[in-house]
């Protein structure tokens, strides 16, 4: 789902996310999914950082048009390296699993 999802950032939106990385994290990184489970997916690139809102409303047009339980968040090459004290980056470095 990961690249399948890139290409559609790209198709869609016409953007291209240079170096893009997409980890999953939450409940499906930990195996501890249920019902409701929502799909967390950080999406890692060196052109996010300017703009997290636009980011994110970008990545969540295409993520509803695939499946709404998708939760993209965009997350800069930088801060993944780092912004270690943010709770966030710190969950997805310690627990995240690649795609």
């Amino acid at each position: 789902m990961g690249l399948s999802f890139l290409d559609s950032v790209h198709q869609e939106e016409g953007s291209f996310l240079l170096w893009a990385r997409v980890g999953v994290y939450g409940s499906y990184a930990s195996g501890k999914t249920h019902g409701g489970s929502d799909l967390d997916l950080a999406i890692i690139s060196p052109d996010f950082g300017k703009d997290r809102f636009e980011e994110g409303k970008m990545l969540h047009r295409v993520a509803w048009r695939i499946d709404p339980r998708i939760e993209p968040v965009p997350i800069s090459s930088e801060s993944l390296e780092n912004d270690t004290w943010i709770p966030l980056i710190h969950e997805i470095r310690s627990n995240g699993i690649g795609i």
